[in-house]
């Protein structure tokens, strides 16, 4: 302590203990503000992180619709006549078809399904879409008696009020005798089976209602076979 003539210049014992709360408390407040800045960081990046898988899923499922495969299948019925038509079932809330393009066994082509799961939640019924597959090598498919066991499954959509898929393709084919060739007639069609049509769609399209919007995605279908039409031409 230094003497300025008769008075002390220093802190007292009250002033320090006052300085020392003041520096605990902005402590405390900046330790509560880091903690807080970090809890916040990090719920953010996890629901970063959650919009990026669901974005990769969707891209993903959009890959597998756009690589929908003709692939000849038959039933009992129809083996020993040799018929064999394209892999295709389509619904207005499901899609059943084999993919070039494999989400979960890369490089290897899987039968696939997209269906709806009823969803009970407490602002009423909602559906969630799930994505389904097993790979083509695991599993031996018909139309009539075998049916698939999906090994592999992921959900793509939740709280969905209805789906509706329709199918762009052929629907009829007939034989103009003015122009002495064929005429095919394509339309958008509520279902879309490959053993009716003998071939698959051109254009799949799904609308989704949820709870905040309607949405409705367009997924064009390259056929693969270019000797389909060869083979199923009808007779004269």
């Amino acid at each position: 302590m230094v003497r300025l003539g008769n008075r002390s210049a220093g802190f007292t014992l009250i002033e320090v203990l006052i300085a020392t709360m003041v520096l605990s408390a902005v402590v405390y407040l900046a330790t509560l503000s880091c903690s807080m800045f970090l809890n916040v960081w990090e719920e953010k990046r996890l629901t970063d992180t959650s919009a990026i898988n669901d974005y990769r899923s969707h891209i993903l499922v959009r890959s597998a619709l756009e690589s929908i495969y003709d692939y000849y299948v038959t039933d009992p019925a129809n083996e020993k006549a040799g018929r064999y038509y394209p892999f295709f079932k389509g619904e207005r809330d499901m899609i059943e078809f084999v993919t070039l393009s494999s989400v979960f066994s890369k490089g290897v082509p899987s039968v696939a399904r997209f269906r709806l799961e009823r969803q009970d939640m407490a602002a009423g019924e909602y559906y969630k879409v799930i994505y389904e597959e097993v790979p083509l090598d695991q599993t031996y498919i018909k139309y009539a008696d075998v049916k698939p066991e999906y090994s592999h499954a992921m959900v793509i959509y939740t709280e969905v009020k209805k789906i509706n898929i329709r199918y762009y393709g052929e629907w009829e084919t007939r034989w103009v005798p003015e122009r002495d060739d064929f005429e095919t007639v394509y339309r958008w069609q509520d279902t879309f089976h490959g053993e009716e049509r003998n071939t698959i769609p051109e254009t799949i399209e799904l609308t989704l209602n949820t709870r905040t919007a309607e949405t409705t995605l367009l997924f064009p279908v390259i056929a693969n076979n270019v000797y389909k039409r060869a083979f199923f031409h009808p007779a004269l």
